[in-house]
């Protein structure tokens, strides 16, 4: 991401200010996380994220670099660099947006699938439920 500054916080800044982040956060939606990011960050940033956040989840999946670049229209040295830098963080962390990712792809798969069904809903619930 682009810095805000050379110059760095102090550290009860630094700290007053994640709380802040941290709050601003919680038991939030969807279309509110995304209000937040629209105001703090630029639409550029907002892409990288996205597109990291891919990288992650296929890295993870077991995708390889010319793969997940050409799915991720990035460069197979972006790729590489994000691996690396990933390497520093927690697996705890990588295995909660993973997972978190998964849980929200099978869910909107499902929601895909029912949608193209060439059925009524109605007649759905018929054969599904007993009454």
């Amino acid at each position: 991401m682009t810095h805000v500054s050379r110059r760095k916080l102090s550290l009860t800044t630094e700290k007053v200010l994640q709380e802040f982040v941290r709050s601003s956060f919680s038991k939030l939606s969807s279309r509110e996380v995304f209000s937040i990011l629209n105001t703090v960050l630029s639409k550029t940033e907002i892409a990288m994220i996205k597109k990291r956040t891919g990288i992650v989840l296929l890295l993870e999946s077991g995708y390889h670099t010319n793969e997940i670049s050409e799915i991720i229209k990035t460069t197979r040295q972006t790729v590489e660099r994000f691996r690396l830098q990933i390497k520093q963080v927690p697996q705890k962390d990588i295995s909660l947006l993973v997972r978190k990712l998964k849980t929200t792809f099978a869910k909107e798969l499902v929601k895909d699938f029912i949608k193209n069904l060439d059925i009524s809903k109605r007649s759905l619930l018929k054969k599904i439920t007993p009454f």
